[in-house]
């Protein structure tokens, strides 16, 4: 069961939420890199989450917030677009 409802998830989604992580970070292995973490985590929680919803806008809440996550990173990483502060 958890790996067909894994395999669908995947399978269903994974463009839509590769496309949607692209649209913040714009780097296309960064954005895959984002969406397979995303997808590790449905993996390690799956018997967590409530088989009664949906399970589209979690994945979409978590590739979001990953995506955000990595533009803060990038942005406090000198030489990658951000700044070191006090120079």
């Amino acid at each position: 069961q958890k790996q067909d409802t894994f395999e669908f998830l995947f399978t269903t989604h994974y463009k839509e939420l590769y496309v949607h992580a692209l649209s913040f970070v714009r780097d296309e292995e960064e954005a895959h890199d984002i969406v397979t973490d995303v997808y590790e985590y449905v993996w390690r929680n799956f018997n967590k989450l409530d088989s009664s919803v949906s399970l589209r806008p979690l994945l979409y809440t978590l590739t979001r917030s990953r995506s955000l996550d990595f533009l803060r990173k990038e942005k406090s990483v000198p030489g990658r677009g951000g700044r070191v502060s006090g120079l």
